[in-house]
């Protein structure tokens, strides 16, 4: 076992391992989407929205490494209680900013700077048997595995809690480059006080882990995929896909993993009957551009 420790901040602290790492961001246009919501003593729900991108390089002791700002919203509101209501602050939506961290990888990890040199941020050198420690809760790697993000085929690491804590116990994803489902710089841990991550890259939705939809909205940066190309939308599971070109599509569960990809010239029917129910992804790219959209399996 190899122990390390989560605080506020994701912290790890291991040795690397023989392969192609994936870069830090994994596209020029890398965005990080994080939903944070939780409830107040005062009877409030508390939330904001963070977008996390890239706004700039900064020189450190001969290291160059990657400003992540951020442009977000907070707000807060009464619960429906009415006996709380009355003792809630309630403020409006307001726009936060500023800068979130300052970071850079090599070799499977990912470093931020200190007065003096630097420390690990994330590492993704982990292997399974791992442990992580933190907020009173332990963790352990259950398994690894790969996800084609895009042109990027990054390391995933599922850890889950093996003792009593704050966290529900469900598995964990933490993905080179990208983050832990519940942020990039957020606790790993889930407790009231939580978050949700969304990854995008050209304003299209590549992760998912959300409990609100914002995540989910696709950008006008990218072509929405029409009604007449895929339908019946919703559907039972049975989808039909068609194209007036040649044309790749890529169909993704929330978790952000591949369920179903090909190619269709014309017409072609999609199943996705075995899966669960709920909202899925689909990507479609030809000569003509890409384009994205949601399908629904009811």
């Amino acid at each position: 076992m190899k122990p390390f420790a989560v605080i506020l901040l994701i912290c790890f602290s291991f040795g690397g391992v023989a392969q192609n790492w994936a870069p830090f961001p994994l596209d020029e246009t890398a965005e990080w989407r994080v939903e944070n919501a939780w409830l107040t003593g005062e009877g409030c729900w508390v939330t904001q929205n963070y977008n996390y991108y890239v706004s700039g390089q900064q020189m450190h002791e001969g290291n160059e490494y990657h400003i992540i700002s951020y442009m977000g919203t907070s707000w807060s509101q009464a619960t429906w209680n009415p006996e709380t209501q009355q003792e809630c602050n309630i403020w409006p939506p307001q726009s936060i900013s500023g800068v979130r961290g300052v970071l850079r990888a090599e070799n499977g990890k990912i470093y931020q700077p200190e007065v003096t040199g630097e420390s690990v941020f994330y590492d993704y050198t982990l292997e399974v048997g791992d442990s992580v420690q933190g907020f009173g809760v332990n963790f352990e790697v259950d398994s690894i595995d790969q996800i084609q993000i895009n042109d990027n085929l990054c390391k995933r690491i599922w850890v889950s809690e093996y003792n009593q804590g704050w966290s529900s116990g469900l598995p964990i994803w933490i993905i080179e480059n990208v983050g832990h489902q519940h942020g990039l710089f957020e606790p790993m841990i889930q407790f009231e006080n939580n978050s949700a991550l969304c990854y995008r890259e050209n304003g299209t939705p590549v992760i998912s882990f959300a409990f609100g939809s914002s995540c989910l909205i696709i950008s006008a940066a990218e072509n929405e995929i029409p009604k007449s190309v895929v339908f019946p939308n919703p559907s039972s599971g049975i989808f039909h896909i068609e194209t007036p070109a040649p044309s790749t599509y890529r169909i993704f569960d929330l978790y952000g993993r591949i369920i179903r990809k090909g190619q269709v010239n014309g017409s072609e029917e999609i199943d996705i009957t075995a899966c669960p129910s709920g909202i899925y992804l689909i990507r479609m790219e030809s000569e003509n551009g890409s384009f994205s959209g949601r399908l629904v399996k009811q």
